[in-house]
C-alpha cells in the first residue's frame, strides 16, 4: 500500500463526513451503512471520532442549529 496523499486524505475526510450526516439524518443506504462501519474500525480515532459527533451534546448542538435556538 503506498502512502495516502493530502488530497486522498481529504476526501476520505469528507467523506466519512458526509457518511456521518446522513447516519444523524437516518437516511444512510446499506451500503453506505458498511462503509460507514468499515472505517469505524479502521482506527480508533475513526471510533472516537463516530462517538463525538453521534453523542447526545452534539445531537443537541445539532437540533439547536437547526431550529435556530442558541445554547
Amino acid at each position: 500500500m503506498h502512502p495516502q496523499t493530502k488530497k486522498e486524505i481529504e476526501e476520505k475526510a469528507a467523506r466519512a463526513a458526509y457518511l456521518i450526516f446522513k447516519y444523524l439524518n437516518n437516511t444512510l443506504e446499506e451500503a453506505e451503512d458498511a462503509e460507514l462501519a468499515a472505517w469505524m474500525v479502521e482506527n480508533e480515532q475513526n471510533w472516537k471520532l463516530f462517538e463525538e459527533f453521534t453523542g447526545e451534546k452534539f445531537k443537541r448542538k445539532l437540533a439547536d442549529l437547526k431550529s435556530g435556538t442558541k445554547n
